[in-house]
């Protein structure tokens, strides 16, 4: 190989020692950061001040004295820093600018925003409708620059490799009608999500201020296309944000290389754009589909990295200027990315839970390999010449894998370092600016100075020239000119070789002079052209011996060319290898990743079904100790109630008995008594010990009688006696609309048989029942009275029917008591029985008196006992 030429340096490569010196030359360039502020409300919170146009000063707030204990100033120097009062288009200028005008050259460009949550990087990279952004005015710019020279759409289609093809006009007609149709279709048939975000609804209600500023073109001969993608980093997998499927934004992308050493999206869509008012729909569009969330730090903040990459594809015009050369080799494609880069975040501040924990993780674990990127760049480039260079880390992360390429020489990189001036955040501020002072000592190999443009030796001015020939035809044709008259454009300067002739008419044929003239200027031309052909065949020789030269290295080229092949096929092979080991690993990688979400989500759903199953256990168990104690204190009222009822009826009818026992022994006293005074023919009398033992069995009857009533309509016997109202009556005012409840207990033994007696009791309105097992028969407000009625058999043989009567009052806790006022005895004896003697007959006055005595054994029938309180009694 010849001294004079360099051997072909693949970048991001290490260069052999022999050839370190040539390394040397390569002249690298910084990557440019530079610094915005954030205007903040309040003035006086602020802890940054703008020493200059270059450097930042940080002090420590008072909030972060009180934590560290320690003041300190920190001063930061940029490339620019632009202060809180700094404008959109002062930040474009100065920053982005640049960028598109080497776009526009062919030079590849990135430019990211860095900084905290909430510092203003979508502010500074999209901006208002009235104030735009970095993004809006780039489109702008673009499209200004090449108005005119743009080509028909599809004319250029992607491979899906990172390059494109070019068809021919006709092609590119035929597929723009397909495709017009087509969206037509899709734009009937398809719903795109619309997520309500106040960032992207004042777009769509506000029109867009543009920005008018033009960067001129030297390639005249070429057209131009613009594609645009637009993807995101989420959770460090890579989604296309522009993919209308259904799979869209949940099929994973993989980040491959070019056959151009450039990274790329595979299987990315790319939109071609006509305008920016276009382009920006588009970005608006996929805007909508963008991951956010709310936080405590950010009502709207960005989950995820979002890239949006324009792309600028040119090819020259044939030899006569009238298509475009159809030659795949001939294209030349420059790219300009915008990114806006996710916030970093501390979960103790945003409060960050579930699903926002783990992507506030995974934004930090890209941010954090950024980081380490960057410090291993410059510390090989400051270790250059002193051992082999350390691996850096781009794999470990989507994000930096993505941009591998400019940060091994193939475009410029700039990065604007966003701050805010909230005291808040000022502990994460420092290790941003720490950050962006590391960024800057950086290095990338300076771009190619000239344009990457294809060399097809075609005569510069051809599209020019075609159009104003196309021009003047169609002139000619409207203004129905022929061949013989003057066109209104001089051709001669593009078609010809010699000078014009004057258009002096030639009207007389024996003009000498003006025959002189012209051939004076015949003379002029064919000696011009002998100069221009002599000229030309000197041309040729130079051109034949440099063909001469070119051939020979051409061959000992091509020696070299066959073994760098032989090697190229090596490798080819062996990254094939290597490609398809990474395509199933990254497919393996994915499985892994969406088992384990799985696994994930079945482990939390059985925790979760497991907290459902304890808890519900442990309610049942407190219900069952809960039914357990109501149980156990129910079992012991029952039995504290029924051993006082057992107590009470045992001592009523202990006392029934001895009362009955006396009863009849006062009887049998009686009856001796009469016999033996049979014949002396004396009145028995009563005598007050028989009256007062009928008054206790009458008594005693009614306290048993009052006992069951109040048992029965008493819900509950552990609250103790009911309180009632005893002065409380009922409005008397309806007259007879009293309500009696009549309870007529009957039993399987004995039932209860009808009086067939004149007198019977009077209750006009009543409710019979038999058995009190509802407490709303006595609680109804409608009842007022309350009557038990008894029948038994006396001793003589007799029905005996007993009414305990009384008044029903409410009581405090919402039940009711009855309160027994009077009781009335129904006897009937039979007229033929023979234990009643004649002589006990009434008398006609029906008053049951013998000669003026009660009989002893009608006491009963005159006997009325009147209950006052519970249990007190008066007989007359």
């Amino acid at each position: 190989m010849k001294p004079t030429r360099r051997a072909p340096q693949t970048p991001g490569k290490k260069t052999p020692s022999r050839n370190n010196s040539k390394e040397k030359m390569v002249i690298r360039d910084p990557v440019e950061v530079f610094c915005r502020i954030r205007p903040v409300s309040v003035a006086d919170d602020s802890y940054i001040k703008v020493i200059d146009e270059r450097t930042v000063q940080l002090a420590t707030p008072d909030s972060s004295i009180g934590n560290k204990g320690t003041y300190k100033e920190i001063q930061y120097t940029f490339s620019r820093v632009f202060a809180e009062e700094s404008e959109q288009k002062e930040v474009f200028d100065r920053v982005s600018l640049p960028l598109v005008e080497n776009f526009l050259k062919g030079q590849n460009n990135l430019l990211f925003t860095y900084g905290v949550t909430g510092s203003g990087k979508t502010f500074t990279m999209t901006g208002t409708p009235k104030d735009p952004g970095i993004l809006p005015r780039c489109l702008d710019v673009i499209f200004n620059s090449i108005s005119g020279c743009q080509a028909r759409k599809y004319t250029f289609i992607p491979d899906g490799m990172n390059g494109f093809d070019v068809q021919s006009d006709d092609a590119a007609r035929e597929q723009e009608i397909k495709a017009g149709v087509a969206d037509r279709t899709n734009r009937t048939r398809m719903d795109f999500p619309k997520t309500p975000r106040k960032r992207m609804a004042q777009w769509e209600t506000a029109s867009r201020m543009t920005e008018n500023t033009r960067v001129s073109i030297s390639d005249e001969d070429f057209v131009y296309s613009v594609f645009v993608t637009y993807v995101e980093i989420y959770n460090n997998s890579v989604y296309d944000l522009l993919d209308e499927r259904a799979d869209g934004l949940t099929k994973l992308k993989i980040v491959r290389e070019g056959a151009n050493k450039i990274m790329y999206v595979n299987g990315v869509q790319e939109v071609e754009v006509s305008s920016a008012n276009e382009a920006f729909e588009v970005f608006c569009r996929g805007m909508k589909r963008k991951t956010i969330a709310q936080t405590n730090l950010n009502a709207e903040s960005s989950r995820s990295h979002a890239i949006f990459s324009i792309r600028l594809v040119k090819a020259p015009y044939d030899s006569n200027g009238e298509e475009v050369l159809q030659k795949k080799e001939s294209i030349s494609v420059s790219q300009l990315s915008l990114v806006d880069l996710a916030g970093s975040e501390r979960a103790n501040r945003s409060q960050a839970k579930g699903q926002n924990l783990c992507e506030a993780g995974n934004i930090n674990n890209s941010l954090l390999t950024l980081r380490k990127c960057f410090e291993m760049l410059r510390e090989n480039q400051m270790n250059a010449g002193n051992g082999a260079p350390k691996m850096v880390p781009f794999r470990d992360s989507r994000l930096t894998y993505l941009f591998k390429s400019f940060f091994d020489g193939e475009g410029k990189v700039r990065m604007i370092v966003c701050v805010n001036p909230n005291p808040d955040d000022y502990e994460e501020t420092l290790h941003v600016m720490k950050f962006a002072e590391m960024s800057q000592e950086v290095q990338v190999k300076r771009c190619m100075p000239t344009p990457r443009r294809p060399d097809v030796n075609f005569t510069p001015g051809r599209r020019r020239a075609n159009q104003i020939f196309k021009e003047a035809a169609k002139r000619i044709e409207e203004s129905g000119a022929t061949q013989g008259e003057s066109i209104p454009f001089d051709l001669n300067l593009v078609y010809s070789l010699g000078i014009p002739i004057d258009n002096t008419p030639l009207t007389d044929p024996n003009n000498e002079e003006l025959i002189r003239s012209v051939m004076m200027v015949l003379e002029s031309r064919v000696a011009k052209r002998r100069c221009l052909q002599q000229q030309f065949k000197s041309q040729i020789d130079q051109v034949r011996s440099s063909v001469v030269a070119l051939e020979k290295d051409n061959i000992s080229l091509k020696q070299e060319n066959s073994s760098l092949r032989a090697t190229i096929d090596q490798e080819r092979s062996g990254r094939s290898l290597l490609e398809q080991k990474l395509v199933q690993s990254e497919s393996q990688l994915v499985s892994i990743r969406l088992n384990l979400q799985g696994e994930r989500e079945e482990k939390a759903r059985l925790i979760s079904r497991l907290e459902d199953l304890e808890m519900k256990l442990n309610q049942r168990k407190a219900d069952t100790e809960r039914t357990k104690q109501r149980m156990q204190e129910k079992l012991v009222n029952e039995k504290d109630k029924l051993e006082r009822d057992m107590k009470t009826r045992f001592l009523a009818e202990q006392s029934n008995l001895k009362l009955e026992n006396d009863l009849k022994e006062e009887k049998l006293r009686r009856v001796r008594h009469i016999v033996d005074n049979l014949d002396k023919n004396t009145p028995c009398r009563p005598t007050g010990r028989m009256t007062r033992l009928a008054a206790a069995k009458s008594e005693a009857e009614l306290s048993s009688a009052s006992s069951n009533a109040r048992s029965a309509v008493t819900p509950n016997p552990k609250r103790g006696p009911a309180v009632s109202n005893q002065r409380h009556r009922r409005s008397r005012s309806a007259g007879g609309n009293e309500r009696w409840l009549d309870h007529r207990p009957q039993t399987q033994s004995s039932k209860f048989l009808e009086l067939q007696t004149i007198f019977q009791p009077n209750m006009p309105k009543r409710k019979s029942v038999s058995k009190l097992t509802d407490p709303k028969d006595v609680t109804d407000p409608a009842t007022s009275k309350y009557c038990l009625t008894t029948q038994e058999q006396d001793s003589d043989g007799g029905l005996e029917t007993k009414l305990y009567k009384g008044d029903v009052h409410p009581t405090v806790g919402g039940g009711a008591q009855v309160v027994l006022t009077d009781v009335e005895v129904l006897k009937q004896t039979s007229p033929t029985n023979p234990n009643v003697s004649p002589s006990r007959k009434r008398s006609a006055n029906g008053n049951g008196k013998e000669n003026g005595r009660l009989l002893p054994d009608e006491v009963s029938h005159r006997c009325k006992t009147g209950i006052e309180g519970h249990g007190k009694k008066s007989c007359k």
